[in-house]
């Protein structure tokens, strides 16, 4: 597991991948202060729409780390809704890759914070944000130091195929 540096600066940006939509979240440029800023949407859509969508946020904003919710059983291992996320972050790292994007990729755990978020929503009576909280309330524990990141690839070394997603990839891009 990498440690990140305490004395970093620069933005931050939290995705909460889901099935039809992606929140997110962007920290200050100093790394106090997570804000939830929406969601993206992703069912009916290409991969490279929804990269396109990001790489965007990801330059509008000068991003230069990438933090992603996983959640995992209370052992620690890794969830199916987590195999699926991977599978699509590999993506989207060797998209932004490709793109000559070279943003670090985290991860961190993100057990809890979707109900936490719903408890924000209901409290606040906001709609369709969920899942921009989910990612603010985990790019805060990471910003406190709370939550220990790992380094994407190394968990795509883990459990996925070396060459998983390069030539879906390479498509999108031609």
């Amino acid at each position: 597991m990498e440690k990140k540096n305490k004395n970093s600066k620069g933005k931050v940006l939290a995705l909460d991948v889901g099935i039809k939509k992606i929140g997110y979240a962007i920290s200050d440029i100093n790394r106090m202060l997570a804000t939830p800023k929406g969601f993206i949407k992703k069912e009916n859509r290409k991969n490279k729409e929804v990269f396109e969508d990001i790489l965007k946020i990801i330059k509008s904003n000068n991003i230069k780390e990438l933090i992603v919710g996983l959640p995992s059983h209370k052992d620690g291992n890794l969830t199916k809704v987590a195999f699926i996320i991977l599978k699509f972050i590999k993506k989207l790292y060797l998209y932004l890759k490709y793109k000559n994007i070279n943003v670090p990729i985290y991860f961190v755990d993100e057990n809890f914070t979707t109900q936490k978020a719903l408890e924000i929503k209901k409290q606040n009576k906001s709609k369709n944000i969920e899942d921009a909280i989910a990612a603010a309330i985990f790019l805060q524990d990471y910003l406190d130091n709370f939550s220990k990141p790992t380094l994407a690839k190394e968990l795509f070394d883990k459990y996925l195929p070396k060459d998983y997603g390069e030539k879906e990839v390479e498509k999108l891009l031609n």
